[in-house]
């Protein structure tokens, strides 16, 4: 998540902020495969903060029609 200051800046610029989540699941073998064990609990950090409810999942349906 961008920091407070940036929020700010988006905000007065009309931005929207999109947060892309390939879900907990994933987000957890990614770092299992990848990053060190302490990582684990910035992942739980980050669900239990910014994804209160838990993961969304993927739907299959296209953003256009081309």
């Amino acid at each position: 998540m961008p920091s407070p200051q940036a929020r700010t800046n988006y905000q007065r610029l009309d931005a929207e902020i999109i947060t892309v989540d390939p879900g907990e699941a994933v987000v957890r073998e990614r770092v299992k495969a990848m990053r060190s064990p302490a990582m684990d609990r910035v992942v739980s950090r980050w669900y239990g903060k910014y994804r209160k409810g838990g993961s969304r999942p993927i739907t299959g349906q296209a953003s256009r029609s081309w």
